[in-house]
């Protein structure tokens, strides 16, 4: 089996495109206002839905229920969201995608956003739909992921 070896990474041009993301808020995912077809339904409890296996809302269990991935929350505390976020954000593809966060608990916004960016694996533009209200915090959550990947650039 023939070795493949990947190019040498530019770091100058990362570190440059981790600081134009932090700068103007054009990386690869940005938040806008509004809602999607594409779902991300962040979830503490076990919705009926049919499928191959049982969806137990743990955190980071995924589940596909329609244009809806389901995202369990566990418990639903702080720590929990951005490792959740992380899950579902190595599944995002390129496009709009609602998200939607836990009725009443906006302290889990900014996590479960950073989450979503850091484990996006794709360069392809995703677009982070929320209500106008989650916006702000939703905000801090994708600054926290963009400052975090500039810093380990």
């Amino acid at each position: 089996m023939p070795v493949v070896r990947t190019p040498a990474r530019d770091r100058a041009a990362e570190i440059d495109a981790a600081i134009d993301a932090v700068v103007t808020g054009a990386g690869p995912v940005v938040l806008a206002n509004g809602s999607a077809a594409r779902r991300i339904r962040f979830v503490t409890d076990t919705p009926p839905i049919d499928g191959w296996l049982p969806f137990g809302a743990a955190v980071g269990e995924t589940a596909v229920d329609g244009d809806t991935l389901l995202v369990g929350l566990g418990a639903a505390a702080i720590e929990h969201a951005r490792r959740a976020g992380l899950a579902a954000g190595a599944l995002l593809r390129g496009g709009d995608i609602g998200v939607e966060a836990p009725p009443g608990r906006p302290d889990l916004l900014a996590p479960l956003i950073d989450g979503l960016v850091t484990g996006y694996p794709g360069a392809e533009s995703v677009t982070l739909r929320l209500p106008e209200p989650d916006l702000a915090d939703a905000e801090q959550g994708r600054l926290a992921a963009d400052v975090a990947r500039l810093a380990a650039g």
